[in-house]
């Protein structure tokens, strides 16, 4: 397998995975903002969550394009699936952690003044 093909299934194993990363990421601010009892934000803070997501996959796109640059810049051209899985899994984890922090941190402090 040449580098470009190895790089191309790289890409390809990564965008499999974009609809399990934005519904995992989706859930767990649902969950934050459930848990924080303020469910009424969910309207309110529309905006903010469609920008939130535009955002959470522009990150979820470094995550696999720093892959790829790691294979393409370093004399390891292997892309074993274990490699990808535990990139892709410490990225979702982080996600999930920042996702649910600031939504159910973030809906007490909107209405304190």
């Amino acid at each position: 397998m040449t580098k470009d093909e190895n790089i191309l299934n790289v890409v390809k194993w990564w965008e499999k995975k974009r609809l399990i990363y934005n519904i995992t990421v989706c859930i767990s601010g649902l969950l934050g903002l459930i848990l924080s009892k303020n469910l009424f934000l969910l309207i309110f803070l529309f905006q903010g969550v469609i920008l939130y997501a535009i955002v959470a996959n522009v990150c979820f796109s470094l995550g696999w394009s720093s892959f790829v640059l790691r294979l393409y810049y370093t004399k390891n051209h292997d892309a074993n699936i274990l490699g990808r899985k535990i990139w892709f899994y410490t990225g979702l984890g982080f996600s999930v952690i920042l996702t649910f922090t600031l939504a159910y941190f973030h809906s007490d402090t909107l209405f304190l003044d």
